[in-house]
């Protein structure tokens, strides 16, 4: 698929996954939270570091900078409540 990761700054990036279902991204999080756990702990100066992650389900059309906005709302939720994990925005609607 047509994957685009890009750094927007700091320690800030962007994936995006064109038509992939919330169950697919879901896996995908996962390997990159396995892969990153991996790669930190086989050294010891990266051992303090973390993964957190907001996501946000698009749909073609809409304004990006709208869902840019809620994925970040997401990761900050993500870093208030422990860090090293991800949350959906729409799982935050819900609550």
């Amino acid at each position: 698929k047509n994957a685009v990761v890009c750094r927007l700054g700091g320690d800030e990036f962007l994936f995006y996954l064109p038509e992939v279902s919330e169950a697919e991204i879901n896996m995908r999080v996962r390997k990159l939270f396995d892969s990153f756990r991996a790669a930190k702990d086989a050294a010891a100066e990266t051992s303090p570091a973390s993964l957190s992650c907001g996501l946000c389900m698009c749909r073609q059309g809409d304004n990006f900078e709208e869902y840019y906005i809620k994925a970040d709302k997401a990761l900050y939720y993500v870093k208030q409540n422990g860090k090293n994990n991800y949350r959906f925005y729409e799982e935050l609607e819900e609550q």
